[in-house]
């Protein structure tokens, strides 16, 4: 059973990402979605939202320096992923 509410803090950045149109919902850090997911590190895809191509590693890169796109959705086949702390 869930307990609620979430409660995130820290300085850790934090990450909303979703696949499949919401079916999977979770929310990671840099390191548990690298942990828990292998992604190709030659797919650039990522960044077309600010047409700036990039790896989803260096999207993660660039969403814990740019502090202006937190809250902005990337997209890449089903996942998305947003800055949400």
């Amino acid at each position: 059973m869930i307990n609620y509410p979430i409660r995130i803090g820290g300085e850790t950045p934090v990450f909303l990402c979703t696949w499949n149109g919401g079916e999977i919902v979770e929310i990671h850090t840099q390191e548990t979605l690298k942990d828990t997911y292998e992604f190709d590190p030659l797919d650039d895809s990522w960044g077309w939202e600010i047409q700036e191509l990039m790896t989803i590693f260096q999207l993660l890169a660039h969403l814990e320096r740019e502090t202006l796109d937190k809250g902005r959705t990337f997209a890449n086949d089903n996942m998305t992923i947003q800055r949400i702390h």
